[in-house]
């Protein structure tokens, strides 16, 4: 089946299915309801999601049904993905569709980095006070109604910008998930003082203003959500208000949706799963790890995954350890000074990971007694917390571009995990091999490396 304005010549089952989805969206008229404008897409990274979403817009575009295309990315590598395949779409039909990349001021403006302000309030430098004539922060703006897609940053939702968005236009949230962890920090002591002046006093006199800062986000903030410790104010925006800003139809994008999120649109589950992006996985579950555990066995750890790299390694192919936070990638890496231990946040989202094995080293994202944990479990449950640690490990193992082997460890991968698994990765799951030996995961290794060829998607 063919597929008008998509960028390759035969496309998968899922990504049909997501142009379908997406074409469907187009067709219905529109309604000031959150729920019935949005559709909601769940698909394995790797499937080709943009190019099947992108081609079905520009269509839409092109017959004249749409507006502008806005496109909300977590990082700015996923602006290169969107560029190529608008370019090729652009070179197979002959067609000139326009792309517009809006960047944050610290990588426009000539002096953000100059000003002695503490962030996230420079901004207000550039927006109240700036005078240059060429400043390329506030040029690009002025592009937008010559782009038929606009890339941006997720950060720009919460501004002023989507006064922009009009209703004709269509909004597309990549990386969904990750509005959940939307946070805003602002210095305690700043605050308090100012809440006593003049704000167009504090910017006259220091060039920016807390309370401007807070003004503007007044409407997003909720009370409920906040967390006052010694040094800050720790608010958590709610998701659904965010979305409930964005006057258009909107496309939410994941390969890992949460459930609290899925009452807000239609759910379009991709099942398609290629037999290219399959992993084979084992479980370890001799170990459960939670926070203060995975400090006190560290040494044995570190032991095992010394022996897991020399064996991989042995065999001329490459292994990457990813661990729960940053604190105890490096504690592991003092011990383990042969292999590449990361964070996971760093690899979740749009980094390809180019190893033959991957090795995840417990469960979860943050320590429990973090501000930011405290208010994300008020605001969207205990089980949500659990849920989104484990589609971390999901979301890892999507970026590894080869068929390779996937190790986890902690005993908690065996318990009810299950039943947070996206439907194109359950099955996947359901095949995983459960050991509680770490002589057996090292004699899997020796099995796989040795007898199969990796292949390379």
């Amino acid at each position: 089946m063919s597929l008008e304005l998509f960028p390759y010549p035969s496309p998968r089952q899922g990504q049909i299915e997501i142009y379908d989805a997406v074409t469907n969206l187009i067709s219905t008229n529109y309604s000031t309801s959150l729920e019935d404008r949005t559709i909601i897409i769940e698909a394995a990274t790797g499937i080709g999601k943009t190019s099947a979403i992108i081609s079905a817009l520009l269509r839409a575009k092109e017959q004249r049904l749409i507006g502008r295309v806005w496109w909300f990315v977590w990082s700015h590598e996923h602006y290169s993905v969107i560029q190529r395949e608008i370019g090729r779409i652009n070179v197979r039909y002959g067609r000139n569709f326009k792309v517009l990349h809006i960047k944050g001021m610290k990588h426009l403006c000539p002096v953000y980095n100059q000003i002695n302000a503490p962030e996230p309030l420079r901004y207000q430098w550039c927006r109240y006070l700036c005078n240059l004539p060429n400043c390329q922060y506030k040029l690009q703006f002025k592009l937008i109604d010559f782009a038929d897609v606009i890339v941006l940053p997720q950060s720009y939702l919460i501004t002023d910008l989507t006064n922009y968005i009009d209703e004709r236009d269509v909004v597309v949230v990549d990386e969904c998930h990750k509005l959940l962890e939307t946070f805003i920090h602002v210095p305690r002591k700043e605050i308090e003082a100012e809440l006593n002046d003049l704000p167009e006093h504090i910017l006259l006199r220091k060039g920016y203003s807390y309370t401007l800062y807070l003004r503007d986000l007044l409407p997003l903030l909720d009370g409920r959500y906040c967390i006052s410790t010694e040094d800050e104010y720790i608010y958590l925006i709610h998701f659904r208000r965010i979305l409930e800003r964005i006057p258009c139809k909107i496309v939410l994008v994941t390969a890992t949706l949460p459930r609290v999120m899925r009452n807000i649109g239609y759910v379009c589950e991709i099942d398609d799963y290629p037999d290219e992006l399959h992993k084979d996985i084992v479980i370890l579950s001799c170990w459960k790890l939670p926070y203060r555990v995975r400090l006190r066995e560290i040494s044995a750890i570190a032991n095992f995954l010394k022996q897991l790299v020399t064996t991989v390694r042995s065999y001329g192919k490459e292994i990457v350890v990813f661990t729960p936070s940053t604190e105890y990638a490096t504690n592991l890496a003092k011990e383990v000074s042969t292999t590449i231990i990361s964070e996971f946040t760093r690899y979740s989202h749009a980094i390809d990971i180019d190893a033959d094995v991957i090795c995840v080293v417990s469960l979860g994202f943050s320590p429990p007694f973090e501000p930011e944990v405290k208010l994300f479990v008020r605001a969207y449950g205990r089980r949500t917390y659990f849920e989104v640690a484990f589609h971390r490990t999901v979301q890892v193992i999507g970026r590894m571009r080869k068929r390779g082997l996937v190790i986890l460890v902690d005993k908690r991968y065996t318990e009810r995990q299950y039943i947070y698994c996206p439907r194109w990765f359950r099955e996947v799951y359901r095949n995983a091999y459960v050991t509680s030996k770490p002589e057996k995961v090292l004699d899997i290794v020796r099995e796989k490396l040795g007898n199969e060829v990796l292949i390379e998607i």
